[in-house]
């Protein structure tokens, strides 16, 4: 009995020892290979030594097949996305591969991939939607430099545009300009975006506003607001919202008086759509300049209006409230109070859609024929 039970020990070290030595040389070949991310391999390696049937588990080998196969697996992930063709999905996931991994051959191996894809000829293969979500960590593990990220900056800014995702392609534009503003393709990008109209909605606008990059981009907040007032295709309500707030932010800008007819124009088109069509008519009251027509505008209300024409000439003029008036109904025509505030306004003369701005209703909207050389009063009440 002891006899063979002295066999069955030395049967079982035998095969231990045997199950080992190929434990240590199924590894081997797994660990070379996962040292130079050959995954595949390296996981039909692991898998021989995890799997293996053993008596007894002798050392830590299985614990390091397991903990590396569990790296390949993850790694796999991208190369598998890599293998198909799918450039921006391969690039994402590398990305969140390394994202808070230590340093190991993986990683190198990630990181490496990801500056292979991002030196592609063609970026817009590789910024899509997947990609361009990562910029972030992209940035965070210094996975770019100023050889490649300014050009996945921007790339991923125009597909994100281009996919309607605009506060994405915001915060793409963001980290260009933050990271690399001196760059060409920063200057390049700038002028992407003050060239299209989709920016000149209410909440891409209030994005850039908001954003302590993209506000303080030299000349590109201004540029923008004075291109989405003056821009046909831009919606009359969104053009008036952007030149109101550049003609307030930005006084004495080069741009001020096309951004001022474009204004008179946008209130125009909100009057002609929306406002109340009146036959408000100013008097003539006197003569002027030969190549002029003068309106002298009274106000003897509480609160300012505002006077838009449009036609030969296009202004937008403010007659501030009078604190101090007590209007009183009266004729068509007749004087204003003494204390009306008065605003002299000189226009070319003739045809023009005139928009007043007073109270409610929001607009009112008429038309005047000035004639050269005259001068003309208009007396706004709170009873008109």
């Amino acid at each position: 009995m002891a006899a063979a039970t002295g066999v069955v020990v030395l049967l079982a070290t035998g095969y231990s020892v045997v199950r080992q030595l190929k434990d240590d040389a199924a590894y081997r070949d797994g660990h070379e290979a996962y040292q130079r991310a050959d995954c595949v391999a390296a996981i039909d390696e692991f898998d021989s030594v995890i799997n293996a049937y053993r008596i007894v588990t002798v050392g830590d080998t299985v614990e390091r097949a397991e903990r590396e196969r569990a790296e390949c697996k993850a790694f796999e992930v991208a190369a598998v996305w890599q293998r198909a063709g799918n450039k921006p999905r391969a690039l994402a996931s590398y990305v969140q591969f390394v994202h808070g991994r230590p340093a190991g051959p993986l990683t190198d191996a990630a990181r490496a991939r990801v500056t292979d894809l991002l030196e592609e000829p063609d970026l817009a293969e590789v910024a899509t939607e997947p990609s361009c979500r990562v910029l972030d960590l992209l940035r965070k593990n210094a996975m770019v430099g100023p050889e490649t990220g300014p050009g996945i900056h921007s790339a991923c800014g125009t597909a994100l545009t281009e996919a309607h995702d605009l506060d994405q392609a915001l915060d793409a534009y963001a980290g260009l300009f933050a990271d690399y503003p001196t760059h060409r393709i920063a200057a390049e990008a700038e002028g992407l975006i003050v060239r299209d109209a989709r920016w000149c909605g209410h909440l891409a606008m209030t994005t850039i506003r908001q954003d302590p990059v993209l506000a303080a981009r030299g000349e590109l907040y201004p540029t923008l607001l004075a291109n989405c007032a003056t821009a046909p295709a831009v919606w009359a309500e969104d053009a008036e919202n952007a030149a109101e707030e550049f003609l307030q932010k930005y006084p004495g800008h080069p741009r001020t008086g096309e951004v001022t007819v474009a204004l008179a124009r946008s209130m125009t088109k909100l009057a002609l759509e929306n406002g109340d069509k009146v036959d408000w008519q100013p008097y003539p009251d006197g003569s002027a300049g030969p190549n002029e027509a003068v309106i002298f505008a009274h106000n003897e209300g509480v609160v300012p209006y505002r006077i838009a024409l449009s036609g030969p000439d296009g202004r937008v003029v403010t007659v501030d409230a009078c604190a101090t008036c007590r209007p009183l109904p009266r004729a068509e025509g007749e004087s204003c109070g003494d204390h009306a505030n008065l605003k002299r306004i000189v226009v070319t003369p003739g045809e023009y859609d005139v928009v007043l701005a007073h109270g409610v209703p929001r607009y009112a909207i008429t038309r005047w024929i000035l004639r050269p050389g005259r001068s003309y009063f208009f007396c706004l009440t709170p009873f008109r």
